[in-house]
């Protein structure tokens, strides 16, 4: 009955921390290639880098809020009220692939904008 209750734990704990949004400070970066933006006008990269940054800045904040949210759900239920768990988002993929492909294309963005001077 002992191991019963205890595969039940594990399983119920695995199964709400595979769902809780993702810390945006440990994501990295999709890689991008630095050559499609050869030949590019330093102008034209400066304002690309600071819609990418803009664009990060918004995500990242949305991030770091669906992560805390879940951090707080997930030791509520833990602590207090299990059935918090059916209330946690779920994941963010969509927002952290995006995420991750911005911080890539901002990397090859800054690489470009070294040659410029």
């Amino acid at each position: 009955m002992k191991t019963i209750i205890v595969y039940t734990l594990i399983s119920i704990l695995s199964w709400t921390t595979m769902g809780c949004a993702s810390n945006p400070d440990n994501m990295r970066a999709k890689h991008h290639s630095s050559l499609q933006y050869q030949g590019a006008d330093c102008a034209v990269l400066a304002a690309d880098l600071d819609g990418v940054n803009h664009e990060i800045d918004g995500l990242h904040r949305e991030l770091e809020r669906l992560y805390g949210n879940d951090i707080w759900q997930f030791w509520g239920g833990l602590l207090l009220l299990w059935p918090l768990w059916f209330f946690l988002e779920f994941g963010d993929w969509s927002d952290a692939d995006r995420y991750k492909e911005l911080l890539g294309k901002r990397d090859a963005l800054e690489k470009s904008m070294a040659k410029c001077g």
